[in-house]
């Protein structure tokens, strides 16, 4: 997996070395993923994977920390079965952040004098971005896997935040991963200031029709201040959903658990994990 970011102007982050990185380069990749993760879910609806390609499985319970998902054990360590629907309708997925991305594709003997490393000769793509944290997310042979009935697994998790053992109980803070969005190729580029520039040469000479375009075989020619990328990676799982206790509903653990309280309704006591409400976990 080639998926690396550049942190405080210039370190490389590969994703086998985001746990040995410093306490002060954390906390730039940790701005920069949440910025990324509110721009993504409010156009999309889906919060993104940090580092962009971590694997990411259905099923999976975890905290979120810094807006950051880390997994902790699955549905099956507290004996909640589900199964799995594949929907691979959703052929592709794409996103621009508003008002601070612009592309340029451009074919082998085209001039335009917004390339600099890409010579008239070549055929290639151009980023340019006008702000900070601004993104570009392209996914290509996209399919969404979801748990299949979400409503029986609200009751089963308030089943176990109500009756189930001390072993097994949910937790007030934990998210359970319910959806998963794979794809074939994805191309995700994040800036790191309003300069953030990145150009990709094709190894043809017709301009590539996409930033994931596997024919065109893109490499980096240059790029300048550019926070993360991931170029036309396969097999990723770069977006998923996740449920858990809607804010405002923790008296369950201090009223339900003792037997003194009728629970509301499932679907009133879990929701979606939006990325707004983190603080507040």
């Amino acid at each position: 997996m080639k998926a690396s970011a550049t942190i405080g102007g210039g370190f490389a982050l590969g994703l086998h070395l985001f746990d040995s990185i410093g306490v002060a380069r954390a906390a730039s990749a940790t701005s920069v993923y949440k910025l990324y993760a509110k721009d993504v879910y409010e156009s999309l609806r889906y919060r993104p994977t940090w580092l962009p390609g971590s694997p990411i499985e259905l099923g999976t319970v975890g905290v979120i920390e810094e807006g950051i998902f880390r997994p902790i054990i699955d549905l099956k360590r507290i004996d909640i079965p589900f199964e799995v629907e594949v929907d691979s309708d959703l052929d592709a997925i794409d996103f621009a952040s508003k008002n601070g991305v612009s592309i340029f594709f451009k074919a082998a003997g085209e001039a335009n004098g917004k390339f600099q490393a890409i010579a008239k000769a070549d055929a290639g793509v151009l980023i340019e971005f006008s702000r900070e944290c601004a993104v570009v997310l392209q996914l290509r042979d996209v399919s969404l896997n979801r748990i299949a009935d979400q409503r029986a697994l609200s009751h089963a998790l308030l089943r176990s935040i109500a009756v189930g053992d001390e072993s097994k109980q949910w937790q007030r803070d934990w998210v359970v991963i319910t959806e998963v969005a794979r794809a074939g190729r994805a191309t995700i580029v994040i800036s790191n200031s309003g300069k953030s520039r990145l150009e990709l040469k094709a190894s043809g000479s017709t301009a590539p029709a996409t930033l994931v375009d596997a024919s065109a075989a893109l490499s980096v020619a240059t790029e300048s201040e550019i926070s993360t990328k991931v170029i036309a990676e396969s097999g990723l799982t770069p977006l998923y959903r996740g449920l858990r206790v809607r804010r405002g509903l923790f008296w369950l653990y201090d009223e339900v658990l003792p037997g003194s309280a009728e629970p509301p309704p499932a679907d009133v006591v879990f929701g979606e994990a939006d990325p707004a409400e983190d603080d507040d976990y």
